[in-house]
């Protein structure tokens, strides 16, 4: 019965680490696109952080805590807005010998920024 019950929990734990790094490297992409569409660089980061922030709300579980650095070195048109999304899993609650309480998880979004758009 105890192998079973720690063969369950490795799935869990593979699973939640599966669905962690599909929706760490989702808000890094959502982020970095959303940072292109405004004009200036401060609205940019807004933007960034707000939609990290958003696709983190929908999975509200995932994440204990996430971090979200946005790059905009380049931001002209023609330039790339940069997104790094950090994420630590909690995996504590599990309970299985071997496992850390928490994994990070990283991904990096980029996105462009139209060559013809009007004003930066």
């Amino acid at each position: 019965m105890l192998v079973v019950v720690i063969v369950f929990g490795v799935f869990l734990a593979i699973g939640r680490a599966a669905i962690a790094g599909h929706i760490v490297q989702t808000a890094a992409e959502r982020a970095a696109r959303a940072a292109t569409v405004v004009r200036t660089k401060e609205a940019a980061r807004e933007k960034a952080i707000d939609q990290a922030g958003r696709t983190f709300n929908e999975h509200k579980h995932v994440c204990i805590e996430h971090y979200v650095d946005v790059d905009l070195g380049s931001f002209q048109p023609g330039g790339l807005v940069t997104v790094h999304v950090r994420c630590i899993v909690g995996l504590a609650d599990l309970d299985l010998p071997g496992v850390p309480g928490t994994v990070v998880f990283t991904a990096t979004g980029i996105s462009g920024i139209d060559v013809y758009r009007a004003g930066s």
